[in-house]
């Protein structure tokens, strides 16, 4: 899967050059969920962001926070533990490919 990060890059230090948003979804009960992202550039926290979400399904709210934090720093590597939602993004939107890890 081209979306996956190779051994070598596995650790804390990848987050210390460029930018990047560590962005979730996470229910917040009854259908509900609510996302939250962290912006780094070159290693510091920049930005932080939460919202609700609009989709009322796990990997929908999980896909929903993904293209938000695309729009949040356009530039940014995006970084989601959502397999199924990744997948499902880069299959609508191929440009994203080497960027959603």
């Amino acid at each position: 899967m081209e979306f996956r990060v190779t051994p070598e890059n596995r650790t804390a230090a990848v987050f210390n050059v460029g930018r990047h948003v560590l962005v979730d979804a996470s229910g917040a009960g009854q259908g509900h969920y609510c996302m939250a992202a962290v912006c780094l550039e070159n290693g510091e926290v920049i930005e932080l962001h939460s919202r609700p979400c609009e989709a009322f399904s796990s990997v929908l709210a999980e896909q929903e926070s993904i293209q938000w934090a695309v729009s949040l720093w356009p530039n940014a590597m995006v970084w989601n533990d959502c397999v199924p939602a990744i997948e499902a993004l880069l299959s609508q939107q191929p440009a994203l490919a080497g960027r959603l890890f």
